[in-house]
């Protein structure tokens, strides 16, 4: 009989503590011995103590979950198993690093999938390959991080900035790039390739040479006889995806 992985749940939310509480309850092989509800507490848990196993909700106040791997070092974090949001921007990191997570709410099948694999996997590879493909995760979030958050635009004889987030699509012109988000649009002296490169790939991606348009904003795609497609965007735009660029259809889902 396998022996009982001590586990530390860390999350903000006592309702998500106590979720993941119960769910370890109803299993044999994990027992929850100490629980965190931010990053601080984290990581005095982690240096205090051996644990076997880490709950790690992504986003708390005053640091995240990945901020508790940085400060701990990835070579000594426990089998991570990270807790995150619906539209958590690191849900699709998780995905492309095959680290296991699970979504709030959680649900008991989830949660049981995401524990046998680190059980099974650790029985395979021990932890040397959980390390790898966290440090691998880790790398990603410090590229994010530095993501453009605002672009800073000139009106008339005033400066303001625009969010990222609330760009609808940005096209190019000549020069510059011009900006549309809400009805307006601005201009700013900088390069299609730069500000692709700046912008969040989770949320922008570029359907012509001179077109990028906001995922978030995209309602419908309709192929046309010329083998480019039509998008039509939230706001009542439509765009136009050359045939050049149709292999980033897949990143529209």
């Amino acid at each position: 009989m396998m022996a009982e992985m001590l586990a530390l749940v860390v999350d903000d939310e006592p309702l998500g503590r106590e979720r993941l509480r119960q769910l370890s309850e109803d299993r044999t092989d994990i027992v929850v011995v100490a629980e965190a509800s931010n990053r601080v507490e984290a990581i005095h848990a982690l240096r205090r103590s051996r644990f076997d196993l880490v709950f790690l909700d992504i986003q708390m106040p005053n640091g995240s979950g990945f901020d508790v791997l940085t400060e701990i070092g990835i070579d000594k974090m426990p089998p991570t198993i990270f807790v995150t949001a619906h539209d958590s921007y690191a849900a699709k990191a998780f995905e492309v690093h095959a680290v296991d997570y699970i979504l709030k709410p959680v649900e008991k099948e989830r949660f049981d999938d995401a524990v046998d694999r680190v059980i099974q996997s650790n029985e395979r590879s021990g932890l040397e390959l959980s390390h790898g493909k966290l440090q691998a995760l880790v790398a990603q979030m410090e590229i994010e991080t530095h993501r453009l958050q605002r672009i800073m635009v000139r009106t008339n004889d005033k400066i303001r900035f625009v969010r990222c987030v609330d760009i609808d699509w940005v096209e190019s012109a000549g020069n510059y790039v011009k900006i549309w988000t809400n009805g307006k649009s601005y201009l700013v002296r900088r390069t299609m390739k730069s500000l692709e490169e700046a912008l969040d790939p989770n949320y922008f991606v570029r359907i012509h040479r001179s077109t990028i348009v906001n995922l978030e904003r995209v309602e419908t795609l309709s192929p046309m006889f010329s083998g480019d497609y039509r998008v039509h965007l939230t706001v009542g735009k439509d765009l136009t995806m050359s045939r050049g660029y149709k292999h980033v259809i897949e990143r529209f889902s």
